[in-house]
């Protein structure tokens, strides 16, 4: 692989950042690339979260993304009846 490495499924993206380079510093930097595009970081890291405010990125805790996700599929399924 050449790193950092790029996955995209379901418009969700991740990055792998290898052995050689702080996953932080990654994120970071594609926070900075995709100013304004609507991102949401997900990520109980103060740090990573205060970077996000940095770029107007909007961030969630790992808690509360897993909370969102619940509402939103009671909600599909509530719809769906």
């Amino acid at each position: 692989f050449l790193f950092p490495a790029t996955e995209i499924q379901k418009n969700i993206v991740v990055k792998y950042s290898g052995p050689h380079a702080s996953a932080d510093d990654i994120i970071i930097r594609y926070m900075r690339e995709c100013r304004g595009q609507g991102m949401i970081l997900v990520s109980s890291d103060r740090e990573l979260r205060d970077a996000a405010k940095q770029v107007n990125a909007e961030s969630l805790s790992a808690q509360k993304f897993i909370v969102r996700l619940t509402e939103r599929e009671q909600e599909a399924h509530v719809a769906s009846e």
